[in-house]
């Protein structure tokens, strides 16, 4: 006997999907029907089939707090200096929560910081504080006070997590990404951060350089 599965919408059956052969077909009580198959992947699975068809469930929000920077002379480029900040706003666009796994750094290159004019930017959610000395060959994240705890963390619809990571660099202009590892149901994935599809770049503090405060870099 051919299996079956009623479904029910807002209160009134919507249709019934019947197994046939290898697939599955519908059998519509109204207008509408759903593509043969869907009902067996999400019955195999579990409910988390029913959110795989979305590559990628998470929106990656990116900002760099306008700081003291050096400008590159070549490109006219403003380059955040050591000490500044990133703040990094995860969100997902599924009902269903995304456990965020890890987030590490990876460095794309370095260089001696070349000449640059020193230039001084006009300077709710609670924030997961992390940050990095990109002198070390391999930089680690590290919580920056006490109460931000290590990963994993987990995103949800209307609870979103707000990472900021202070990039630190006393000898190389660097730049560098952030990668961050998530799970969705029975996927894994992984999303690289960077700004607006580049690497992050920081500059060393340029000697003798005047802040805004009257103070010296």
């Amino acid at each position: 006997m051919a299996a079956a599965v009623v479904v029910v919408a807002a209160g009134a059956i919507a249709g019934i999907a019947v197994a046939v052969g290898a697939g599955w077909a519908w059998l519509a009580a109204g207008a509408g029907a759903i593509a043969v198959g869907l009902l067996k992947d999400w019955l195999k699975s579990g409910t988390a089939a029913a959110y795989q068809h979305i590559a990628n469930p998470l929106v990656v929000t990116v900002e760099v707090p306008a700081g003291q920077v050096v400008v590159d002379r070549s490109t006219g480029e403003h380059v955040p200096v050591s000490g500044h900040q990133v703040s990094v706003l995860v969100q997902t666009r599924s009902s269903q929560a995304v456990v965020l796994r890890d987030m590490r750094v990876v460095v794309e290159r370095r260089r001696p910081p070349g000449p640059g004019l020193p230039a001084v930017a006009a300077g709710a959610l609670s924030r997961r504080q992390f940050e990095m000395d990109l002198d070390q060959r391999e930089p680690v994240l590290r919580p920056e006070d006490g109460g931000t705890p290590e990963f994993p963390y987990k995103v949800a619809a209307g609870d979103p997590e707000l990472f900021t990571v202070t990039a630190r660099t006393t000898a190389d202009e660097v730049w560098w990404w952030l990668e961050l590892d998530w799970r969705y149901g029975l996927r894994t994935g992984t999303e690289r951060i960077g700004r607006d599809g580049k690497p992050f770049r920081t500059a060393p503090v340029p000697p003798n350089t005047a802040r805004a405060d009257g103070g010296a870099g």
